[in-house]
């Protein structure tokens, strides 16, 4: 599995070991994996969305 480095401020490292009972590395990859999914939908809404004013600019007028 691939390794992905963060640099943080000092305060936070200590505040995150302040808690031991976390694993933070599983908690990160869980919020990477919810993030990564909202982008696919917000990409999937936003093609919807140009097909939509595609068609509704192909169609002509109604008087």
């Amino acid at each position: 599995m691939p390794t992905f480095t963060v640099s943080i401020p000092t305060d936070l490292k200590e505040k995150i070991d302040r808690h031991p009972e976390i694993n933070w590395p599983e908690y990160l990859k869980q919020k990477f994996g919810v993030r990564i999914n909202e982008l696919k939908k917000f990409k999937k809404s936003r093609r919807n969305l140009n097909a939509v004013q595609l068609r509704l600019a192909a169609k002509p007028l109604r008087k």
